[in-house]
This record gives structure tokens, C-alpha cells and sequence, in this order.
């Protein structure tokens, strides 16, 4: 699975049971509830909802993805 670095971080986050506080912490960028990584992520997981994506995400299949080398 690839994923961006802040999709990583906020995914480690979760799976840590780090609220949105917590996650915001290791952010660039602050998360919001409707927030379109997270989205991105319930996409790339097949998922629909938080308890879902941390249930099924596995850290260890994860790789980042560089996206400032895709045209």
C-alpha cells in the first residue's frame, strides 16, 4: 500500500489511539474532522469508517509514496 507521509502519520496515529490533538502534534498541516487524507485513506483501505481502517490497516505493508517525483 502506498500513501503519502501525512497519510502515514495520521494512520499511525489512529492505529496509536492518538486523538486528533495528538496527531495534529506530528503534522504540517492540521487534521480536521472532514478531513480529505482521511478520506483518501478510507479509500485506499476499502473502509468506511476509523474503527474499520485500524482494524485492517497493517503498518508493516506500507510504504511512502514520494508524490513530489509523479508529473
Amino acid at each position: 500500500m502506498y500513501l503519502t507521509k501525512e497519510e502515514l502519520i495520521i494512520l499511525k496515529g489512529l492505529k496509536n489511539n492518538l486523538t486528533f490533538a495528538g496527531i495534529n502534534k506530528k503534522l504540517s498541516k492540521p487534521i480536521r474532522t472532514c478531513d480529505p487524507r482521511i478520506d483518501s485513506l478510507f479509500q485506499k483501505y476499502g473502509v468506511a469508517d476509523r474503527l474499520e481502517l485500524v482494524n485492517q490497516a497493517n503498518l508493516e505493508k506500507v510504504s511512502v509514496a514520494d508524490i513530489e517525483k509523479i508529473p
